[in-house]
């Protein structure tokens, strides 16, 4: 027992090590944002699905102008490098660039609006209320990396702009402002409010913890050697989709089965360390659980 606690401990400093990189993208990701002027309009942006595309792999989000286009907003995340790229019909653009330093500029794109180009002032793990009498603000990422821009735009790493995520010309106090931020994975990223009661953020209708209850999923052994079992509960006329991430969100593997009871995984040759899988129902994703590989 001692010795599987000891393992336990070193694989999360392991993680910490490995995955110092906070992931944005993901399908399910969501952003909650309003935008100023005479009167204040909620806008919801929402990764839907992802893609492969020359080998790359894509993740489309839904934009108020944009849902129901015919031409996909596309992102792509390239956690190596931490950099993330928009794609709209024709090349790819940079939106977002983690790996910058003090002192570096960037001519970032921002959707509908085109290039502007940012001088990055400094890196912080805090944020300021911006009136502390009126709002609070919440991170919940642990030791979040703040990038504060010379033109007032600011970006968090995991989260994005605290304008939008494809990108805004305007600071913080001016047109577009984030309200919150969930992951792929339900995890509540960012949230503001504007008193202590109230807040323009509303939570998904239906937490991941829910689907998890619905569906009654459930993984062992955890931590795990070799083969991982699956018990859950769907109709005998649904598909389960099953993807396994690392820690950084790259895809695995994927497994799929029309059993209505349990399923096995082969994971004898992943490295040691952590991941969590996805179950999707008829395209929908149903639960998410976390998984360490000894």
């Amino acid at each position: 027992m001692k010795t599987k606690l000891l393992t336990i401990i070193v694989f999360t400093f392991s993680l910490n090590a490995f995955c110092q990189y906070k992931p944005m993208l993901g399908v399910g990701a969501k952003w909650y944002t309003v935008e100023g002027g005479v009167e204040l309009y909620h806008n919801t942006y929402t990764i839907v699905r992802d893609t492969i595309l020359d080998g790359l792999k894509y993740y489309e989000i839904t934009d108020l102008g944009n849902e129901g286009g015919t031409t996909p907003i596309l992102l792509r995340e390239d956690s190596i490098n931490r950099k993330i790229h928009l794609k709209y019909g024709g090349d790819e653009k940079l939106l977002y660039d983690f790996s910058m330093n003090i002192g570096d500029t960037i001519n970032a794109f921002i959707f509908n609006e085109g290039f502007s180009e940012m001088t990055l002032d400094s890196i912080t793990n805090n944020l300021p209320s911006p009136d502390s009498n009126y709002i609070t603000i919440n991170i919940q990422i642990e030791n979040p990396k703040i990038f504060h821009f010379s033109n007032g735009i600011k970006w968090i790493e995991g989260i994005g702009a605290l304008t939008r995520p494809i990108g805004s010309p305007y600071s913080m106090v001016g047109h577009h402002q984030l309200m919150c931020q969930f992951d792929s994975i339900g995890n509540w990223n960012f949230h503001i409010n504007y008193t202590q009661d109230d807040s323009f953020c509303q939570r998904p209708g239906v937490s991941l913890s829910e689907y998890n209850k619905d569906y009654n999923i459930s993984i062992y052994p955890n931590p795990i050697e070799d083969y991982l079992h699956i018990n859950f509960e769907i109709n005998n006329n649904e598909n389960l989709r099953i993807e396994l991430f690392d820690c950084v969100g790259n895809r695995l593997m994927v497994d799929e089965t029309n059993s209505s009871q349990q399923h096995e995984m082969d994971i004898q040759k992943l490295n040691t360390g952590f991941y969590f899988l996805q179950f999707y129902s008829e395209g929908k994703l149903i639960g998410t659980e976390k998984l360490i590989k000894q």
